[in-house]
């Protein structure tokens, strides 16, 4: 494999962790209304991959997730 696999690898694995995260900080979202810390959790998660996608060009990906900042702010 080469470094390039090894970064998108290493990408892959990191955008499951963070969705996972965005999953839970969702979850914690709808149990405490009116808390902004997970809110802020879910911007940092979202604003996260966007850098990521853009980082491997994934122009899609970083569209979708700008848009999601978008809608958070």
């Amino acid at each position: 494999m080469g470094e390039f696999d090894e970064l998108v690898q290493e990408f892959l694995e990191e955008a499951r962790d963070i969705i996972d995260g965005l999953h839970q900080a969702i979850d914690s979202a709808k149990g405490q209304p009116g808390t902004s810390e997970p809110w802020a959790e879910i911007f940092r998660g979202v604003h996260t991959l966007k850098g990521a996608a853009s980082m491997f060009q994934m122009t899609n990906e970083e569209s979708l997730c700008h848009q999601l900042e978008s809608q958070l702010a």
